[in-house]
């Protein structure tokens, strides 16, 4: 991919200014309304994605190579631990159960919830790992399209 930039150059080849994401890697998530019997069937399948992202998680984790920093097995266990934080899970759980929203749409509606509390915390550091939460909700998103597996 290529495209050109028009200004005035500072340097042929340099560019500084700050990054803009024009699209962004999200996963369009369908929002439809469950019946009352589908609500266990939409638990089980958050459960399941949960279940194969954590499987996924681990398998990367343990199969860094020796040589790779310490802080990608770092950043693998936060994203393990909000995977299963029950923040995320217990209250996506609710939004079926008692909203009737398809698994998707209450992981999304939690990540909202949960994005808008780590954007008013004080710490940077924190505030940061919106990001890592963002990543992993994707993940289970992604999980929950590809199905259960075969």
């Amino acid at each position: 991919m290529s495209f050109q930039v028009f200004g005035l150059p500072v340097s042929r080849g340099v560019a500084i200014g700050r990054a803009v994401l024009v699209a962004s890697s999200r996963v369009d998530v369908a929002h439809y309304f469950i019946e009352e019997e589908r609500v266990e069937s939409e638990v089980m399948r958050l459960r399941a994605a949960r279940d194969a992202v954590a499987s996924e998680l681990t398998t990367l984790q343990r199969d860094l190579p020796a040589e790779a920093p310490a802080e990608l097995s770092a950043l693998l266990d936060v994203h393990l631990m909000l995977l299963h934080d029950d923040t995320l899970t217990d209250a996506t759980k609710q939004w079926i159960h008692e909203r009737h929203y398809n698994a998707e749409w209450a992981l999304s509606a939690q990540l909202e919830v949960l994005a808008r509390q780590f954007d008013e915390m004080e710490d940077e550091y924190l505030r940061e790992r919106k990001a890592d939460l963002e990543q992993v909700v994707e993940r289970l998103l992604r999980a929950m399209a590809r199905g259960p597996a075969s």
